[in-house]
């Protein structure tokens, strides 16, 4: 939490202690607080925020609203000529193109919500399956499950840190 001196000497509670994480330049990031805004972003269907002590920024994981990463590639056709209606995820993990609009929006909407510079993720990566109960990354309250997604996507969250920016 934060002491508020301003108001009356009041708290604000920003997450719990579990779930913040600090980047290398000392300031702490409440993931929750920065999925619940950027999910207004129209590209993400789920959001997953992830940090290191020792970078200086965090990187996410998007499970992409499909429809509307479609129409985006295919209002420019962005990926050539190919039958735009028979894309699936797995076709968009990877895909340089949606990842880089993908952290576009991210930095509209989060500028937006006044989320600060370091508090957006700098990189994207697609995934292609969801967040549920069923494949384990999800309690059945709909809680992300915090230590199985790092741990399934560990090799991801590590590629993620060593590309360049």
């Amino acid at each position: 939490g934060v002491i508020l001196t301003q108001n009356g000497n009041s708290v604000k509670i920003i997450d719990r202690v579990k779930s913040l994480f600090k980047l290398s330049q000392g300031e702490y990031l409440a993931p929750d607080k920065i999925q619940l805004i950027l999910i207004n972003s129209k590209y993400i269907n789920q959001i997953f925020i992830h940090g290191e002590s020792h970078h200086s920024y965090a990187v996410a994981l998007v499970y992409p609203e499909l429809n509307e990463c479609i129409s985006f590639l295919k209002d420019n056709k962005k990926m050539g000529e190919i039958n735009y209606d028979k894309i699936k995820y797995n076709d968009l993990c990877g895909n340089k193109i949606m990842e880089d609009e993908i952290a576009k929006d991210c930095n509209i909407v989060g500028r937006h919500f006044d989320l600060k510079g370091f508090e957006i993720p700098k990189k994207i990566r697609i995934i292609s399956e969801g967040f549920t109960p069923q494949n384990n990354l999800m309690t059945s309250t709909l809680k992300m499950k915090l230590k199985e997604i790092r741990a399934k996507y560990k090799d991801v969250l590590k590629e993620l840190y060593q590309e360049k920016l």
